[in-house]
């Protein structure tokens, strides 16, 4: 085989191996509205959010509050996540100002990676308490859409300035409080067949062809 083979076999078994690599889905909200602008909360402190239910694994990366007019937070907001027995599984600080990033009119600060299963039920809640940053309420919401990976169930809160699964609700499905957000990634995509099965064939004729080389000349 001449070395110009050799080189077309190794560059096909390094594109196929990239082609055959899980793709990573890029980090997605997990409630997208179009409100930039929220009311003040007028008879806090609570933890307020909503419940959800996943319909694929995913895989949490950063936990965010709504950010009114996104021109910055004026207080810090402390966020949870909580399975359903009432476990806290994440939570996270969102700092007042503009330090943590905004992505759409959310700000967010980043988790350990945590895989929710599905099938099962969660909980997100963060807490207000000086009542200075807006937020949407229940029926509010406007353009209010989920991913596929995630369905919305109710709203939820609990009273107090201390972070608190917040399990009660308003009696309805309205969607809010938004209020809190987070930021997932899907699982990753399986390879083809059929790209497996050209790597493999690549990466045998390159092994046959330095094979040979080696049997022909012993120091290779």
């Amino acid at each position: 085989m001449t070395r110009s083979m050799r080189n077309w076999l190794a560059g096909a078994a390094v594109s196929v191996a990239a082609i055959c690599l899980p793709l990573q889905a890029v980090a997605a909200p997990a409630i997208s509205i179009t409100n930039t602008t929220g009311l003040t909360l007028g008879n806090g402190p609570f933890t307020l959010g909503w419940s959800f239910t996943v319909n694929s694994d995913i895989t949490i990366m950063a936990l965010g509050v709504f950010d009114a007019d996104q021109d910055g937070l004026a207080e810090r907001h402390e966020v949870g996540l909580w399975s359903s027995d009432g476990t806290l599984l994440a939570s996270t600080i969102v700092g007042a100002g503009t330090a943590d990033p905004l992505t759409a009119q959310f700000r967010y600060s980043g988790i350990t990676a945590l895989t929710l299963t599905a099938g099962q039920t969660y909980t997100i809640g963060a807490v207000w308490n000086n009542l200075l940053d807006g937020l949407i309420y229940p029926g509010d919401a406007t353009g209010f859409s989920t991913p596929a990976d995630i369905s919305f169930m109710e709203t939820r809160f609990a009273v107090g300035g201390a972070l608190a699964n917040p399990t009660s609700n308003t009696g309805g499905v309205l969607p809010a409080y938004f209020g809190p957000n987070f930021l997932f990634d899907a699982a990753g995509t399986v390879p083809e067949p059929a790209s497996l099965l050209l790597l493999g064939l690549a990466l045998a004729a390159l092994s046959a062809a330095q094979a040979r080389r080696r049997g022909a000349n012993p120091l290779g």
